[in-house]
């Protein structure tokens, strides 16, 4: 079989969210596979890290692809002519993004509609493109993978997608997390935190992710608590319109006790040094940093809202996103001893449910099926 891939997203540096999901499931197609042919078409030249096979040929086009005008020409125009070039047997776009104009059998995956829920948090042309195009795009797909069971319904609840056409292919967690000794944690906070325990955030800092909600809550968590000693680390990079976040920030009553890190490679030591991940926010697709966490033995407290409680089971507690006493709450109650060993007990159990080897065979498959007729 001659599978062509989307990998636009496969860039250095940059791996999370759909980028993640993109690396982690045609890698292992790749590395599973050696008898099929793959075709992996990029925007830009193609970092060595991801020349991840010998049954691998790589396609760079031009123009590289981060406005709405050069995605439709990215995919409409240059993607177009590899595929009429190459005549793959499928395509498969590990985003929901596709090309229109080819005719080859083709796969997407959806992980979210953000923009229909929050279209003030996407830039003007974006949200155009989006709900112009995502209805057209899950149309012309034979088969649109979703990341959760929330993102199926939400898909089928707004577009007139079959739903037949839809399977579920989740995220996995990020390799490299693990559960870290009582030494190691207390080295990594010893130098972030000042040796005080703390509660992590994970993740870009954009208005979905509900981060001045998180903020004030914290405050409410120390005013409220006094003798406690937590600090609130902050772990990613501010991306659009995070001005608000910023200035919440900035504004706070523990502001020096908010320890701010941008992009980390060492994220996976700093959740495993937690008390606690907060990851309260108002819309998630899936939400990789909870299975992150989970797998780290770290318990969560996340959204009562879309994918969040599917993806963290019993492993973790569940509040209300726009509730601060009850965010405020939920971190006093995961502080106690008794709470975080249940919630830890739960999350082996969860993890089960999702794995990276698991949504590549789901994938791998229905491109089978689809070649089949």
């Amino acid at each position: 079989m001659k599978i062509a891939c989307n990998t636009r997203l496969f860039l250095p540096g940059t791996l999370e969210g759909v980028a993640r999901f993109s690396y982690e499931v045609i890698k292992r197609m790749v590395q599973n596979h050696p008898e099929d042919e793959f075709i992996f078409i990029h925007d830009r030249k193609v970092d060595g890290q991801f020349r991840i096979g010998e049954n691998v040929m790589h396609v760079s086009i031009g123009p590289q692809a981060r406005h709405p005008l050069l995605w439709y020409w990215w995919f409409e125009k240059s993607t177009a002519k590899v595929i009429h070039k190459h005549k793959p047997d499928v395509y498969f776009s590990p985003e929901l993004y596709c090309c229109l104009t080819a005719s080859v059998p083709t796969m997407t995956v959806c992980h979210d509609l953000a923009y229909a829920h929050y279209p003030e948090h996407i830039p003007v042309l974006e949200r155009k493109y989006l709900m112009r195009f995502v209805p057209r795009f899950v149309q012309r797909a034979q088969a649109v993978g979703c990341v959760s069971e929330a993102t199926r319904r939400d898909l089928l609840d707004k577009t007139s997608i079959p739903t037949e056409k839809t399977l579920l292919t989740p995220n996995g967690a990020t390799p490299g997390f693990y559960p870290l000794g009582d030494l190691i944690k207390q080295k990594i906070r010893n130098l972030h935190t000042d040796g005080h325990p703390y509660f992590i955030y994970i993740g870009s800092m954009h208005p979905r992710k509900n981060i001045p909600n998180m903020i004030r809550a914290y405050d409410h968590y120390r005013v409220n608590n006094p003798d406690t000693h937590h600090r609130l680390v902050l772990v990613g990079r501010f991306a659009w319109k995070a001005e608000k976040s910023k200035k919440t920030i900035d504004q706070a009553t523990y502001k020096e006790d908010i320890i701010i890190l941008g992009e980390r490679s060492d994220a996976a030591d700093l959740v495993g040094g937690a008390d606690a991940l907060l990851y309260v926010s108002l819309l998630e697709g899936f939400g990789i940093p909870i299975l992150e966490a989970l797998a780290a033995q770290v318990p969560v407290i996340t959204s009562s809202t879309s994918s969040m409680p599917e993806v963290v089971g019993d492993a973790g507690i569940v509040v209300d996103p726009t509730d601060i006493g009850a965010i405020s709450q939920a971190m006093v109650k995961i502080t106690s001893e008794v709470v975080r060993e249940k919630l830890t007990a739960q999350a082996e159990s969860q993890l089960e449910k999702y794995s990276w080897d698991k949504t590549a065979s789901i994938v791998y498959n229905q491109l089978k099926s689809l070649t089949l007729g």
